[in-house]
């Protein structure tokens, strides 16, 4: 058999091999005693007809596909070693000719990255600053915390401020139908449906009203309350608990599909009970607030304290715009060539992600193609752009790891897990605070939080590596590294660059990197500093 092979821009070995006509004909032979044993033929015995008779019946062309198939095991293995190939996926095999017999193998190898001058790449990093409305909204946020609603003095209606309890029921016809429901919100703050919350101004205690609401786009969505949007108090276990979660891709508007469209538009009817009105006790601005929101003594320090999380916190989304900015200029000033193969597998990982996101929202993949107008195909092609671009960025960021010899050291991951427990017991008593470090040392000793936190310190280190190059300062110049442990409301391993750095720590073989790679979800917007109550956690 005669064996040649090139490699294409894919990654891709182009495999030809040429089958001798004595081989062929001996594989046909062992062809003929295979199909004597799978067909009947009138007057023998399974296996016992002559070969021409067993060509006669199957033909040529059954003889030569079976012929084909035993061979091709034997000329792959041929081929792997004369070409001294490594594949990381199967195979493809088509028959480019049938005489001579000659089979062509495409075979996916380990992708290659050719790095464009990444040293060369400069940017500027901005410098925060900080304003004084910046630091009073914060302030008032501390001080939303602290606060306890009571109900009012003397007996009054509702006004705006207030927090309210409603009990409604639908209307429909006239006639109450369905169960009753309560919401609570404070009114003019959103938190409830808008024409609702202007309607419900004015009511006391008992009093009951029926209301008219305007019916809404189905995209629309309640602000959440007070309640679910304030900053935790005792964020040490919640930052753990992120550092493990798993990122998801960006989700399209589904909610803006009409999947319960109304036949007309007319206003949905509700009574509505007012049964409850609460108001606002703030707690004075003094060293005793200051105290009971953070480790400070003064309120002076609160508001030292308050600039410093905030400056920490633009610097932090300064560098992750700037990590962001040097990855893509990276990546454009490299050649990085990708067998499809891996492109695939992450289109497919996207399109499971996607349809997980989906079953969340009770809507499955199949029902947002159908609403989108697409079909599975239509939808790969979509996302191919996207998986493409994030495989090459991985394989940039790990061949640049690579060439500036970025590793994690025994000594800097036992370092991590110490500053973790430390930082987690740091406000426990002292009959706790053992407790509590042997609870988060068992939480840090599972294997796969220990692989993600290692990922996240590599990412560090290579983010800080990068924002270095760019700029020619180093990371204990600039304040603290792009993680920024001390801001979870924003941590740095929610944004794309963050999250493909972290992904250029995997060890895995360029097979698995594309089952390996998630596109992440966008970080979060507040900008709240991060603030330590001295209440237990326990």
């Amino acid at each position: 058999m005669k064996i040649t092979s090139e490699k294409d821009q894919q990654s891709q070995y182009i495999v030809r091999i040429e089958i001798d006509p004595a081989e062929l004909e001996e594989a046909k032979g062992r062809a003929a005693k295979k199909l004597a044993n799978q067909v009947r033929i009138p007057g023998f015995r399974p296996g016992k007809a002559p070969r021409a008779l067993v060509e006669r019946f199957v033909g040529q062309e059954a003889l030569i596909e079976q012929a084909t198939r035993d061979l091709i095991p034997k000329a792959y293995s041929n081929a792997l070693k004369q070409e001294d190939i490594k594949p990381i996926a199967d195979p493809e095999f088509n028959v480019e000719s049938a005489d001579p017999l000659t089979i062509v193998a495409t075979i996916p190898v380990e992708p290659t990255v050719e790095l464009g001058d990444y040293k060369d790449i400069k940017f500027d990093l901005e410098q925060p600053e900080i304003t004084a409305e910046e630091e009073e909204k914060v302030l008032q946020q501390l001080v939303d915390q602290q606060s306890t609603w009571e109900e009012p003095d003397t007996e009054r209606p509702a006004q705006e401020g207030d927090q309210v309890e409603l009990e409604l029921q639908t209307v429909r016809d006239g006639e109450v139908v369905g169960e009753s429901f309560q919401r609570t919100g404070i009114l003019g703050k959103g938190e409830l449906l808008g024409q609702i919350d202007d309607q419900v101004q004015g009511l006391s205690i008992g009093e009951e009203k029926t209301i008219e609401v305007n019916r809404k786009p189905a995209a629309a969505e309640e602000t959440p309350s007070e309640a679910e949007t304030a900053p935790e108090q005792n964020a040490e276990i919640a930052d753990a608990d992120d550092a493990a979660a798993t990122e998801t891709p960006e989700l399209p508007e589904v909610e803006t599909l009409p999947l319960d469209e109304p036949e007309d538009e007319a206003p949905m009817t509700f009574k509505v009970k007012l049964n409850s009105i609460k108001v606002k006790h703030q707690p004075e601005l003094n060293d005793e607030f200051a105290q009971s929101v953070t480790d400070v003594k003064t309120l002076a320090e609160l508001h030292e304290r308050i600039r410093e999380n905030l400056k920490n916190q633009k610097l932090a989304n300064s560098k992750r715009e700037l990590t962001e900015k040097i990855v893509k200029e990276a990546v454009s000033r490299s050649t990085v060539s990708v067998p499809p193969v891996l492109i695939n597998a992450e289109i497919h990982s996207l399109e499971e992600n996607m349809a997980n996101r989906l079953k969340q929202q009770k809507l499955s993949l199949d029902q947002y193609l159908q609403f989108s107008g697409k079909d599975h195909e239509a939808f790969h092609e979509e996302l191919r752009p996207q998986a493409e671009d994030r495989i090459k960025t991985v394989l940039v960021l790990r061949e640049i790891a690579t060439q500036e010899g970025i590793t994690v050291d025994e000594a800097e991951f036992s370092q991590e897990i110490e500053k973790m427990v430390t930082e987690f017991t740091k406000d426990a008593s002292d009959e706790e605070r053992e407790e509590r470090g042997k609870a988060m040392r068992n939480y840090l000793s599972n294997e796969q939080m220990q692989s993600q936190l290692r990922d996240e310190i590599f990412s560090r280190k290579l983010t800080d590596r990068l924002i270095e190059l760019a700029t020619g300062v180093k990371a204990t110049e600039t304040g603290e590294s792009a993680e920024f442990a001390d801001v979870p409301e924003n941590s740095a391993r929610e944004t794309e660059a963050q999250a493909v750095l972290a992904e250029a720590t995997a060890e895995e073989t360029p097979a698995e990197l594309a089952e390996a790679t998630e596109a992440p979800e966008e970080a979060s917007e507040k900008a709240a500093p991060r603030t330590r109550s001295k209440k237990s956690t326990k």
